[in-house]
This record gives structure tokens, sequence and C-alpha cells, in this order.
């Protein structure tokens, strides 16, 4: 395991797997946890990628990311496969010279340091991930939760591969909001801009939804995908929205089917649809 802790690449930290002592890297993995170093957290990273490649046996596997807040600023967690934070994990960075400290801990400062790493081998986790507009009408609170609910569906049931070639996709939900008060009112139309339902209202014409590029993120390939929801749409009643909700799924993926034929042809997209389709039908209102 002497090496296991450098700048390896994904190919040499393969290379290397055959001969490592699991018991000393789950002693590793348990010490690096309370790390407070930059150096320590990226050799965190490493453990769990060499967790990822030999399997995590009777442990629970865990994902170790850095992201970067809207501020630029670094933080650092482990997660499970249904994207829950492991308590204690996270901690915000700042820099010192070309290096960082961890926020709140030890000015412990390693200037050979100078990147936080970020798992580079994923766990297999739910590839159908919903995110909503932190804004949305009150009217649509109930679908929202119901959202929520579906989520934790996804997360759970879909958390298992379905082959290489595809990450996930990341399917956002832009709520209009024509009452948010003086120069926050904004409301989405789809073919053509009608009356605002508030004065003030910013309107934007957009498509019912829009499918991106497949493109990378963070050694995944990735899909894109907006829903935006005019007003009237945020008030259709929870049967009727969760109906067409779950139509604007089975387009996307009908969409995603498109991209991935000759990108991705190893994918098992019909295996996800058959997994989506039972889980859509214990979600979708009764009959």
């Amino acid at each position: 395991m002497g090496g296991l802790y450098g700048d390896l690449t994904v190919e040499e930290l393969r290379e290397r797997c055959a001969g490592w002592d699991r018991a000393a890297l789950l002693a590793d993995f348990d010490r690096l946890c309370d790390y407070r170093s930059a150096a320590d957290w990226n050799a965190l990273v490493r453990v769990c990628e060499a967790f990822a490649l030999i399997g995590w046996g009777d442990r629970e596997p865990v994902e170790a990311f850095a992201e970067r807040w809207i501020n630029g600023s670094f933080y650092t967690q482990l997660q499970d496969v249904r994207f829950r934070a492991i308590a204690g994990t996270a901690h915000g960075w700042s820099r010192r010279g070309d290096t960082f400290v961890v926020d709140g801990g030890p000015e412990t400062v390693d200037p050979s340091v100078t990147a936080l790493h970020s798992q580079r081998i994923p766990l297999a986790k739910n590839p159908v991930r919903l995110v909503r507009s932190g804004n949305y009408q009150i009217e649509a609170k109930p679908f929202v939760d119901e959202l929520a609910r579906l989520r934790g569906l996804l997360d759970e049931r879909l958390a298992r591969p379905y082959g290489p070639g595809f990450g996930y996709l990341g399917l956002r939900l832009l709520f209009s909001l024509p009452h948010g008060g003086p120069g926050l009112g904004m409301e989405y139309f789809h073919d053509d801009i009608g009356p605002p339902s508030a004065p003030d209202a910013k309107p934007f014409l957009r498509p019912r939804l829009e499918l991106g590029r497949l493109t990378r993120r963070r050694g995944e390939v990735v899909l894109t995908v907006e829903r935006h929801y005019t007003d009237a749409e945020a008030r259709a009643g929870l049967d009727r929205q969760k109906r067409d909700f779950a139509a604007d799924l089975v387009a996307t993926i009908d969409g995603l089917a498109t991209k991935l034929r000759r990108k991705a042809p190893e994918y098992r997209l019909d295996e996800l649809r058959a997994d989506l389709d039972t889980i859509l039908d214990e979600w979708m209102p009764s009959a």
C-alpha cells in the first residue's frame, strides 16, 4: 500500500488493487475520516477509490467528493449511495497561498498539496436525479412534496449499475413565481408570451422540456434537462401534475435513448426504463 496515496492515475490504482490488505485499508479509512488537513483528505479520497475497485465488503459504501460553493470556496464531504451526507465528514476550506486549510481546524499547511481531490471512480447511484428551483408558487407545494418523495424512491431503488458510458440524467424543474415581489416575479411561457399573472412578473419564453447535450462532469457523462412550469401548470391539481410529470419523464428517457444509441450502446437503458416504470406505477395516483 506504500504508493497508494500519491498522484496515481485510475489505471495505476487499478493495477495495484490485487495486493492491498483490506484490514489495513479499513484502518486507514477510519483514521482518515477525521481529516484535518488537505493531505489527509486527499489520502481519504484514494482509500475510497480503492474500495470502489475492490468492494466495500460489509461496510456501507461511501464516496468522497470536493465541490465549490457559489462563492468559489471549497467544501469536502463523504456521502452514501443515496446522496446522504455522512455525519461529521463535511468541512469547508480556505486558501493559504497555493494550498488549503480546513475551516475551524488547525493551521496545518502542506505547500506540496495544491489541490483538493475528488473521487474519480463513482459508486453506482440513482441515474435519474430530480432537482428543482428554490422558489415556487404556494399552490405547487403538494406537487413539490410528491417530487421529493419520488426522488427518495429513485435514490433508494435505482442505486445499482446499468452499464458503462453514461453517468446520470439531471432533470431540473423550474417553476414560475409571478408573485415573487418587486423585481423578483417571473413567469414561464411555452409557446407565446401571454398576459402575466402578476403585473410586475417578468415573462420568459421557454420550451416545456429542454434537452441539453451530453457533457462530462466529474468524470461522468451527464445529460441535463430542464422542465419549465407555467403558472397554470403549477395550479393544475396534484393528480394532473403527477400524470404530466410521468409523461415528461418517459419523454426524457426517450430523448436520452436517442443520444446514447451511438455514444454508449452498452448502457442498459431498457433495464433502467423498466425499473423506472415500476417506481412510477407506485408513485402515481390510483385510477
